[in-house]
C-alpha cells in the first residue's frame, strides 16, 4: 500500500469499485468515522458518522469497536493523517522517466522525512512518501514542481498493522492537506483559487487550490489549542500573527501565479470562541467567511461540524483517484 491516494489501485475481492468511502481520522482524543456515498455523476452524499474515545491512539481494538458501529463491509478507508504526523516539501522536479521519479528523489528526501529519533543514519528504506506534481505557473508548461508528503515508517507500520489486525483492508492512507483540498474542491469558484484555513492540535493548515488543484499548502504555528485557552487579548495577539502569516503567503503566491485569482479565505468549523471571524476580516486584504458545511451535506446532530473536517475531506477523495 503506498501513502497517497493517487498512487494507489484499492479494490475489494471481487475487483468492484465501491461507491462509498469511509474517511477515518483521530481528532481530539476522538476516532471520527464518515462515510460519504460518491455515486458516479451525482453529488457526495453524507450516509453514516461515527465517533469514539480514543485515548490510547489508534489500535487494533478501536478499529473493531468502528466496525461494528459502522457497516464497512462496502466502504473504502481513507485513513487521514494529522498535519502533525507527516511532512511535506516543494521539490525541484528531476529529469528522469516516471518510473523512475521516486527512486531519483528518495536520498535526497531521507533527512527530511526519515525518524530523527533514531541513532542510524537515515536510509531511503526508513520511511514512505509520494509525490504530486504543481501546477505549472506558466500556461502550456508541464510541471516542474511537485509537493512531496511523507513520513517515518515507524509512524505509518503501527498503523497499517492496527488495521491489519482488525481485519480492515485500508486502501489509502492520505494527509491532512489533500483532505481539505478535497473540502474546497466542492466549494471553489469555476475559473477562481480557492483558500481555506483550519486550525488543529498542532498548528493551523492554509491551502489554495482551484478546481481540484493543489497550488498552496502551509503550516501555521497557531493551534486550536492556544486560542481555546487565551483569554480575548491573547487571542487576538495571535489571530494578528496569523492574518500577517497568511497574508505574506498570498503575497507569495500572488507573485508566482499571476493567472490564479484568490479573492476570498474561508476558515474552517471551530469550536465556539469569539471574535475569530472578525479578527481576520479585519487584518487581511480578502474576504474571509466560515466554511459552511452544512451547505453541502444534512450533518448529524449532537456533532460538532469542526470534529468531522479531516474525516469528512478523506472520505471525499475521488473515488478515480484510488481506483
Amino acid at each position: 500500500m503506498r501513502l497517497l491516494a493517487w498512487l494507489n489501485k484499492w479494490r475489494t475481492r471481487a475487483g468492484h469499485v465501491p461507491t462509498i468511502s469511509c474517511g477515518i481520522a483521530l481528532q481530539e482524543q476522538q476516532l471520527v468515522a464518515v462515510q460519504v456515498s460518491q455515486p458516479p455523476g451525482q453529488k457526495p452524499r453524507l450516509v453514516d458518522v461515527a465517533t469514539l474515545s480514543a485515548y490510547e491512539g489508534l489500535n487494533a481494538n478501536l478499529l473493531k469497536q468502528l466496525s461494528q458501529s459502522l457497516d464497512l463491509s462496502n466502504s473504502a478507508l481513507h485513513l487521514v493523517l494529522g498535519a502533525h504526523q507527516y511532512r511535506h516539501q516543494i521539490v525541484e522536479l528531476p529529469n528522469v522517466p516516471a518510473e523512475e521519479l521516486k527512486q531519483a528523489l528518495g536520498w535526497r528526501l531521507a533527512d527530511l522525512f526519515a525518524d530523527h529519533q533514531s541513532q542510524q543514519a537515515p536510509s531511503v528504506s526508513d520511511f514512505t512518501f509520494d509525490v504530486l506534481a504543481l501546477p505549472s505557473a506558466q500556461f502550456g508548461k508541464s510541471a516542474s514542481q511537485a509537493f512531496v508528503f511523507g513520513l517515518p515508517n515507524s509512524v505509518l507500520n503501527p498503523l497499517q498493522m492496527a488495521f491489519h489486525e482488525a481485519s480492515l483492508p485500508l486502501g489509502v492512507v492520505d494527509v491532512a492537506a489533500l483532505s481539505q483540498r478535497n473540502l474546497s474542491t466542492g466549494v471553489s469558484p469555476e475559473g477562481s483559487g480557492q483558500a481555506v484555513l483550519s486550525f488543529h492540535e498542532s498548528g493551523g493548515l492554509l491551502t489554495v487550490t482551484q478546481g481540484a488543484d493543489l497550488y498552496l499548502v502551509r503550516h501555521l504555528e497557531t493551534s486550536l489549542a492556544q486560542l481555546m485557552q487565551s483569554d480575548d487579548v491573547g487571542r487576538q495577539q495571535l489571530l494578528e500573527r496569523v492574518a500577517l502569516d497568511v497574508q505574506r503567503s498570498f503575497d507569495v503566491f500572488d507573485r508566482q501565479y499571476h493567472s490564479v485569482n484568490v479573492s476570498k479565505l474561508l476558515l474552517a468549523p471551530m469550536p465556539p470562541m469569539p471574535g475569530v471571524l472578525q479578527s481576520l476580516q479585519q487584518n487581511l486584504f480578502v474576504a474571509v467567511d466560515w466554511f459552511d458545511l452544512s451547505a453541502q451535506f444534512t450533518l448529524p446532530e449532537g456533532v460538532h461540524p469542526w470534529l468531522l473536517w479531516n474525516a469528512l475531506g478523506a472520505a471525499l477523495r475521488p473515488l478515480e483517484e484510488v481506483a
